[in-house]
């Protein structure tokens, strides 16, 4: 039973007994997994910040025969991403993006696409600030490595570019696309459906650095999550206090 090594984001966080707790990593290597830390919560040695929900760390185990957690020996601290733990907003965004995780993306695989795009975001936050139109680009580029919506931005009726038709929507149950010539289309959803390509595409700084309206970000918005709770089969927990939170501090 040698010692070995990981490193990725704390996306779940639970206490255990009277000072233990159990965390999920999403690993930046190796699959998603669970570790247990004894005596945490009464130890004067061992790091609270490096078991904390949304910590990035470092940490030496041992593996456990027969069981679905991992023994730690300890762990390192590499980034807390103070900044967003410092408003309530920052801490929701967490709670939000990592129960999308814990739903979408499957234990003991690997998901190092996936490590690499939810790190880089919570130091685009970390950075500077929380902007609404993270939140479809994480969305769009978590569903794009899943497989769940086609690369190729096609009419699903004509099988034609998108982009050479005035109009389009989109199924948001099933993120299926059509064009305006083969079905009757109540909105034109051509530009959120563009928004929807660039995000699946372009750098979040390069996109958002362009003037986009809110209205267009907010829809694309709409549509995933329309998408993610008819695929989960279920709401989000964060979802409804999150999104009031986020309203009170788009009207202010």
């Amino acid at each position: 039973m040698g010692l070995k090594k990981d490193s990725g984001i704390i996306i779940s966080a639970k206490d255990m007994n009277e000072a233990d707790r159990l965390i999920t990593v999403l690993s930046e290597e190796g699959p998603r997994q669970n570790y247990f830390i004894r005596g945490l919560r009464k130890s004067k040695t061992r790091s609270k910040p490096a078991a904390e929900l949304g910590s990035y760390i470092e940490l030496n185990y041992y593996d456990r025969e027969g069981k679905d957690w991992k023994d730690v020996k300890e762990t390192h601290l590499i980034n807390r991403f103070e900044e967003i733990k410092s408003s309530v907003i920052g801490l929701y965004f967490l709670s939000y993006i990592f129960e999308i995780c814990s739903l979408l993306l499957p234990e003991g695989e690997n998901h190092t696409k996936e490590a690499v795009l939810i790190l880089k975001a919570m130091e685009e936050v970390n950075l500077n600030g929380f902007y609404f139109g993270i939140l479809p680009f994480i969305k769009v580029r978590l569903l794009g490595y899943l497989g769940l919506f086609p690369e190729d931005f096609l009419c699903s009726d004509c099988g034609e570019d998108l982009w050479t038709k005035k109009e389009a929507d989109i199924n948001d149950t099933t993120l299926e696309m059509f064009c305006g010539e083969c079905r009757s289309i109540l909105k034109n959803k051509i530009n959120t459906l563009k928004l929807f390509k660039d995000c699946s595409r372009v750098k979040f700084s390069d996109l958002f650095a362009r003037d986009i309206p809110m209205e267009l970000i907010k829809d694309l918005d709409r549509i995933l999550n329309h998408f993610l709770e008819s695929y989960l089969g279920r709401s989000l927990k964060t979802s409804k206090e999150f999104y009031r939170l986020l309203e009170n501090e788009l009207i202010h």
